[in-house]
């Protein structure tokens, strides 16, 4: 039998308000007391198994788990949507090994993996953009759908294509930049890149062509892997503080944070 402390000073308090013996009050105090410790562990119980929730990240689906979602959304497509749920169900599955620091699965080295890259070719309105964000809706992972023609090569007049990756980290949740960028690290993201053949070089075109053939060789490396810095270098704060630690003599010495694509 499990004996509990009463308080006697509680107990005389309650004798005195209500007028009742030592023994209802005490049997009054202990059932409340009673309730109180189950409300705390409702509303608390509650709580932390939410912040669990949220600290376990998006949930690893099975080909077929994510093939039926989609076939809620989207009607026909079956082999699109059939190599789409298998890329990224073996993409997420790799990806939450790789950041719990497995080191093999199933007698495969994890450490570096080739991302399961999908090239969609299909007329307009048949779900090619759609169908990426009903999976993004499914994994819980942030979508980044960006339009091929807003994009040229690095150091030139629009957006790089390193914005792509910076662009996916602000959507991610967190409280700061590298709290965001922490969760793209850990659970991935998407980047949907539309439009890519407006992107095709003109065949009698003659010198550098900085927005098609510029902006293809820059996809290509984060295609493969690349290192991008979470800060824009070329924003104003990042050439203000470039110049900042020029002038205190810290050039260089400052690791920028990166991610790797």
């Amino acid at each position: 039998m499990v004996q509990k402390a009463v308080p006697k000073e509680m107990i005389d308090g309650i004798i005195a308000e209500y007028g009742c013996s030592q023994e209802e009050a005490t049997q009054a105090f202990l059932e409340a007391q009673d309730n109180f410790e189950e409300v705390l562990r409702e509303r608390l119980g509650s709580t932390t198994e939410e912040k669990e929730k949220a600290q376990a990240g998006p949930l690893i689906k099975t080909p077929t788990e994510i093939k039926e979602y989609l076939d809620k959304y989207v009607i026909g497509q079956e082999v699109y949507k059939k190599r789409l749920a298998i890329a990224a169900a073996y993409h997420f599955a790799m990806v939450k090994a790789k950041a719990e620091h497995t080191e093999l699965i199933q007698g495969f080295n994890v450490k570096r993996f080739r991302k399961k890259n999908t090239l969609i070719a299909g007329a307009s309105g048949s779900g090619k953009t759609y169908c990426v964000e009903v999976l993004a809706d499914l994994l819980g992972v942030p979508v980044n759908i960006v339009d091929a023609t807003d994009y040229t090569e690095a150091g030139y007049v629009g957006k790089s294509a390193d914005d792509m990756i910076r662009d996916l980290i602000n959507m991610a949740p967190g409280d700061s930049k590298r709290d965001k960028a922490e969760f793209i690290n850990r659970y991935g993201g998407l980047i949907f890149i539309d439009e890519m053949d407006k992107k095709a070089k003109e065949g009698n075109m003659v010198g550098v062509d900085v927005s098609r053939e510029g902006f293809q060789r820059a996809v290509l490396k984060l295609i493969e892997r690349k290192q991008v810095s979470i800060d824009d270098p070329n924003s104003p704060s990042s050439q203000i503080q470039e110049l900042v630690d020029q002038q205190r003599g810290v050039k260089g010495s400052k690791k920028k944070s990166m991610i790797s694509t």
